[in-house]
Protein backbone atom coordinates (compact mmCIF):
# COMPACT_ATOMS: atom_id res chain seq x y z
CA UNK A 1 0.00 0.00 0.00
CA UNK A 2 1.47 3.32 -0.68
CA UNK A 3 1.89 5.94 1.20
CA UNK A 4 -0.98 8.28 -0.63
CA UNK A 5 -3.47 5.87 -0.30
CA UNK A 6 -2.75 5.36 3.76
CA UNK A 7 -2.86 9.13 3.96
CA UNK A 8 -6.24 9.30 2.50
CA UNK A 9 -7.40 6.42 4.93
CA UNK A 10 -7.94 8.36 9.01
CA UNK A 11 -11.55 7.25 9.81
CA UNK A 12 -10.97 6.97 13.46
CA UNK A 13 -13.06 3.72 15.10
CA UNK A 14 -12.99 5.78 18.49
CA UNK A 15 -14.92 8.68 16.72
CA UNK A 16 -18.10 7.45 18.01
CA UNK A 17 -17.44 8.39 21.55
CA UNK A 18 -17.66 11.47 23.03
CA UNK A 19 -14.25 13.87 23.44
CA UNK A 20 -13.06 14.67 27.39
CA UNK A 21 -11.53 17.78 28.31
CA UNK A 22 -8.40 16.23 27.79
CA UNK A 23 -8.80 15.28 24.14
CA UNK A 24 -8.94 11.70 24.60
CA UNK A 25 -12.14 9.68 23.62
CA UNK A 26 -14.45 8.61 26.97
CA UNK A 27 -14.44 5.06 25.71
CA UNK A 28 -16.75 2.35 27.41
CA UNK A 29 -15.49 0.80 30.61
CA UNK A 30 -13.47 -2.41 29.38
CA UNK A 31 -14.67 -4.10 32.69
CA UNK A 32 -18.33 -3.49 32.59
CA UNK A 33 -18.76 -1.43 29.31
CA UNK A 34 -20.82 1.23 31.14
CA UNK A 35 -19.68 4.97 30.87
CA UNK A 36 -16.50 6.29 31.22
CA UNK A 37 -15.32 9.78 33.02
CA UNK A 38 -12.74 12.21 33.29
CA UNK A 39 -12.06 13.89 36.25
CA UNK A 40 -9.15 15.95 38.10
CA UNK A 41 -7.84 14.77 41.36
CA UNK A 42 -7.16 17.12 44.31
CA UNK A 43 -5.16 15.27 46.05
CA UNK A 44 -2.60 14.82 43.24
CA UNK A 45 -2.37 18.34 41.95
CA UNK A 46 -4.92 17.82 39.56
CA UNK A 47 -4.03 14.42 37.92
CA UNK A 48 -5.81 13.79 35.43
CA UNK A 49 -7.75 9.87 35.57
CA UNK A 50 -10.54 8.36 34.22
CA UNK A 51 -12.82 5.78 36.00
CA UNK A 52 -16.53 4.27 35.34
CA UNK A 53 -19.45 5.95 36.42
CA UNK A 54 -20.23 2.62 38.28
CA UNK A 55 -16.13 2.86 39.98
CA UNK A 56 -16.64 2.70 43.93
CA UNK A 57 -12.77 2.36 45.29
CA UNK A 58 -14.39 0.98 48.65
CA UNK A 59 -17.69 -1.23 47.53
CA UNK A 60 -17.36 -4.62 46.76
CA UNK A 61 -18.84 -6.32 43.52
CA UNK A 62 -18.75 -2.66 42.32
CA UNK A 63 -16.89 -1.83 39.04
CA UNK A 64 -12.67 -1.50 39.93
CA UNK A 65 -11.95 0.61 36.70
CA UNK A 66 -9.69 3.49 37.53
CA UNK A 67 -6.77 4.67 35.10
CA UNK A 68 -4.45 7.60 35.27
CA UNK A 69 -4.02 9.35 32.10
CA UNK A 70 -1.19 7.69 31.19
CA UNK A 71 -2.06 4.26 31.89
CA UNK A 72 -5.76 5.19 30.10
CA UNK A 73 -4.19 6.41 26.62
CA UNK A 74 -2.67 3.19 26.58
CA UNK A 75 -6.44 1.38 27.14
CA UNK A 76 -7.46 3.99 24.17
CA UNK A 77 -5.03 2.85 22.27
CA UNK A 78 -5.46 -0.73 22.32
CA UNK A 79 -9.57 0.06 22.09
CA UNK A 80 -8.41 1.64 19.20
CA UNK A 81 -6.25 -1.40 17.59
CA UNK A 82 -9.04 -4.34 18.56
CA UNK A 83 -11.82 -2.11 16.46
CA UNK A 84 -9.27 -1.27 13.42
CA UNK A 85 -9.09 -4.91 13.42
CA UNK A 86 -7.04 -6.47 10.68
CA UNK A 87 -6.95 -2.72 9.03
CA UNK A 88 -4.17 -1.56 10.41
CA UNK A 89 -1.18 -4.27 9.61
CA UNK A 90 -1.86 -4.02 6.21
CA UNK A 91 -1.09 -0.10 6.15
CA UNK A 92 2.02 -0.03 9.24
CA UNK A 93 4.78 -0.39 6.45
CA UNK A 94 3.34 2.75 4.46
CA UNK A 95 4.24 5.35 7.13
CA UNK A 96 7.34 4.13 9.28
CA UNK A 97 5.65 3.64 12.14
CA UNK A 98 5.20 0.48 13.11
CA UNK A 99 1.96 0.13 15.05
CA UNK A 100 1.92 -2.58 17.78
CA UNK A 101 -0.24 -5.81 17.61
CA UNK A 102 -3.06 -6.50 20.33
CA UNK A 103 -1.02 -9.24 21.07
CA UNK A 104 1.80 -6.92 22.34
CA UNK A 105 -0.91 -4.43 23.67
CA UNK A 106 -1.98 -7.15 26.28
CA UNK A 107 1.86 -7.12 27.50
CA UNK A 108 2.38 -3.50 28.41
CA UNK A 109 4.39 -2.46 25.19
CA UNK A 110 2.19 0.00 24.13
CA UNK A 111 2.14 3.11 22.35
CA UNK A 112 2.72 6.03 24.51
CA UNK A 113 0.48 10.08 23.78
CA UNK A 114 3.16 10.57 21.42
CA UNK A 115 2.89 7.64 18.89
CA UNK A 116 -1.33 7.27 19.61
CA UNK A 117 -0.86 10.78 17.79
CA UNK A 118 0.99 8.53 14.90
CA UNK A 119 -1.60 6.70 14.63
CA UNK A 120 -5.07 9.14 14.27
CA UNK A 121 -2.94 12.37 14.04
CA UNK A 122 -6.99 14.17 14.18
CA UNK A 123 -7.76 12.90 17.59
CA UNK A 124 -9.19 16.23 19.09
CA UNK A 125 -10.73 17.30 15.45
CA UNK A 126 -14.28 16.83 16.54
CA UNK A 127 -13.61 19.05 19.67
CA UNK A 128 -12.50 21.65 16.86
CA UNK A 129 -15.81 20.92 14.77
CA UNK A 130 -17.87 21.42 17.66
CA UNK A 131 -15.73 24.90 18.51
CA UNK A 132 -15.82 25.74 15.20
CA UNK A 133 -19.90 24.74 14.42
CA UNK A 134 -20.50 27.26 17.61
CA UNK A 135 -19.20 29.90 16.33
CA UNK A 136 -20.69 29.99 13.32
CA UNK A 137 -24.02 29.71 15.25
CA UNK A 138 -22.83 32.53 17.24
CA UNK A 139 -21.92 34.99 13.94
CA UNK A 140 -25.75 33.80 12.69
CA UNK A 141 -27.46 34.96 15.49
CA UNK A 142 -25.65 38.37 14.96
CA UNK A 143 -26.34 38.84 11.39
CA UNK A 144 -29.88 37.78 12.17
CA UNK A 145 -30.16 40.88 15.13
CA UNK A 146 -28.48 43.37 12.47
CA UNK A 147 -30.95 42.33 10.11
CA UNK A 148 -33.62 43.28 12.49
CA UNK A 149 -32.01 46.43 13.94
CA UNK A 150 -31.92 47.42 10.17
CA UNK A 151 -35.32 46.83 9.50
CA UNK A 152 -36.73 48.02 12.11
CA UNK A 153 -34.52 51.38 11.50
CA UNK A 154 -36.25 51.41 8.05
CA UNK A 155 -39.50 51.10 9.17
CA UNK A 156 -38.90 53.90 11.36
CA UNK A 157 -38.01 56.26 8.53
CA UNK A 158 -40.36 55.47 6.62
CA UNK A 159 -43.29 56.02 8.82
CA UNK A 160 -41.86 59.49 9.58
Amino acid sequence: MSQQSFSHWNADPLAQYPIGPSGLPLISCPDCGDRTVEGSSRKNGGMVFFKCINYESHVPGACGFFKWITEYRKVVAARRQQLIGGLVPSCSGANNHPIRSSNEASHGKLVDGADLKLIVPNLGFEQKMDKLINLVQFLVVISVVICIVVFFGVVVLLVK
